[in-house]
């Protein structure tokens, strides 16, 4: 008996060493008794009183137990911006993202006083053991459970709240590997004790870009709490950044079963989207019903994504069934045009050659339709921007950072046949746009295929200091025409030509003709006449 025994725990360690690629070859049978290799314990530490550079120094000691080795440290930093989304130089928070062997990767986000708000880690091989390791070194297997589903587990303690999941892990193709790993993260919250402004009820089909975020959010409380989601918690408001530019803010709310609410609005705080994401497939089934989205008309659907799409008034709505998620996007009303236009992006030269050369005019429509704002047209009468239904749709209006509006037109009858080369406009009396628009041009890969003219109250300037529009003309067509031209003058030069000197030649003739007359007459004067 003694013997089986003995033959189970040797297959027991061999077996269990071997799933964590730690096989050692022994020269000979152990005698004896034999020895159990003990697992390395990490030590418990509380990593929210630590700086960032100290969790990035016990990160790497404590796991290097695990024999996972810190191979890299990527850092970002953001930064605060004024309400007119200028950005300052003033540090909003940094993020430390350290990138470990064995499929191990963590980030350390801190404010500006290097308070520790975040800590994150994935490991994407799905490793029980090391994950195992790691909740026993960060505290969480003490911490009260406040929600649990087949994948998630939320606990809480005081003012720090962790999850930890798993996930389906993805091949460098984006194809499910079929394995899952494992993650968690750690944050600092706030107490949720926000007083509405305005109290309200939350129905997807009122909201509009100037309503308040955190009152609907807190309709979005209210409104969970009767189909019996509770809030679990709030995390703070994050500002988010497009190539150093505010794109605008977000903030999550954390419901029970899975629920996760993620408000969004544009650098200057105007209402932009909702985002509902749910894992139960009952919650996510009670959520849309209570939301009455399926009652809204139906614009279409994408049988591959599993997606429905329906619209109400000025809100767009995309349910996608199979991934449990609802997205709805708050557009400005149509009569709405300066928020309209705030929404819109400042196109650069190539986002305006990019988008002319992007398919048929039809095509490019569609697109600016989604992009600016185009169908429009200013009432004098009433001072203000109204639809259009007739107005040019490839005429188009969008935000400059200096001036309230610029506007765009494409042309696409380009012909040699009307002298018409002229491709794209712009008009602008924002002057630092226009120059801005002229230096990416001279550095653009679409230069080769215009050349431009700039004028001013529709006189041609020679020289950028003051002007208020670009002509931008299709290079090929405007070389014909001015090759056409320069043939016309040097024909109509030629042709000047030959008729000067062919009125030379009319008035050598007739000064010929004019000689030979006087000389008749002279010499019939010399002529003896007889007397009568």
């Amino acid at each position: 008996m003694k013997k089986l025994v003995l033959v189970g725990v040797l297959l027991g360690v061999v077996f269990f060493n071997h799933l964590n690629a730690q096989v050692k070859k022994t020269a000979a049978k152990p005698k004896g008794k034999p020895e159990v290799t003990k697992e390395p314990v990490l030590n418990k530490i509380d990593f929210f009183s630590q700086t960032p550079d100290g969790v990035v120094q016990i990160f790497n000691d404590e796991l290097k137990k695990l024999q996972i080795v810190l191979r890299d440290i990527q850092e970002t930093t953001t930064y605060d911006y004024d309400a007119k989304g200028k950005k300052l130089r003033s540090i909003a928070s940094t993020s430390k993202r350290l990138i470990f062997d064995k499929a191990l990767n963590a980030s350390v986000v801190a404010d500006k006083n290097d308070y520790i708000t975040e800590i994150s880690l994935e490991l994407n091989n799905g490793n029980g053991r090391h994950f195992k390791a790691i909740k026993k070194m960060l505290g969480l297997i003490a911490w009260p459970v406040i929600a649990q589903n087949e994948t998630d587990t939320t606990f809480r303690n005081g003012n720090l709240v962790a999850t930890t999941f798993s996930y389906k892990t993805l091949n460098e193709d984006g194809d499910e590997t079929g394995k899952n790993g494992l993650a968690l993260s750690i944050k600092r919250i706030s107490p949720y004790a926000y007083v509405p402004k305005e109290l309200r009820l939350f129905d997807p089909q009122d909201i509009i870009v100037h309503d308040n975020a955190e009152d609907v959010g807190y309709a979005v409380v209210e409104f969970m709490k009767k189909i019996g989601l509770n809030l679990l918690y709030q995390d703070y408001e994050l500002s988010f950044a497009m190539e150093g530019e505010l794109s605008g803010y977000s903030r999550n709310y954390q419901f029970s079963n899975s629920l996760l609410v993620t408000i969004t609005t544009s650098a200057l705080r105007k209402m932009n989207r909702i985002e509902l994401t749910c894992k139960d497939p009952i919650t996510f089934s009670k959520l849309k019903k209570a939301l009455g989205i399926q009652q809204w008309t139906k614009t279409g659907s994408n049988p591959e994504l599993g997606a429905d799409f329906y619209e109400s008034k000025n809100i767009h709505c995309n349910v996608y069934s199979s991934a449990k998620f609802i997205w709805l996007e708050i557009k400005p009303l149509e009569d709405d045009m300066t928020s309209r236009l705030e929404n819109t992006k400042t196109p650069g030269f190539d986002n305006l050659a990019a988008l002319y050369q992007s398919g048929s005019p039809e095509q490019v429509i569609k697109t600016i339709t989604g992009n600016y704002v185009n169908g429009i047209k200013y009432d004098n009468g009433l001072k203000k921007w109204v639809s259009d239904p007739l107005a040019d749709k490839l005429k188009f209006y969008f935000k400059t950072p200096n001036a309230p509006v610029a506007v765009c037109i494409f042309n696409y009858k380009v012909s040699l046949n009307d002298n018409n080369s002229l491709a794209m406009y712009l008009y602008s009396r924002d002057i630092q746009y226009l120059k801005d628009i002229l230096s990416q041009y001279q550095n653009s890969p679409s230069r080769s295929k215009y050349v431009y003219m700039i004028k001013k109250d529709n006189n041609i300037v020679e020289q950028p200091s003051d002007f208020d529009e670009i002509w931008f003309m299709d290079r090929a067509v405007r070389a014909q025409q001015l090759a056409g031209q320069e043939q016309q003058q040097a024909e109509t030069a030629r042709r000047k030509e030959q008729e000067r000197l062919e009125a030379i030649e009319q008035e050598k003739q007739k000064a010929a003709r004019s000689m030979e007359t006087l000389n008749k007459l002279g010499d019939f004067l010399k002529t003896p006449r007889k007397k009568p």
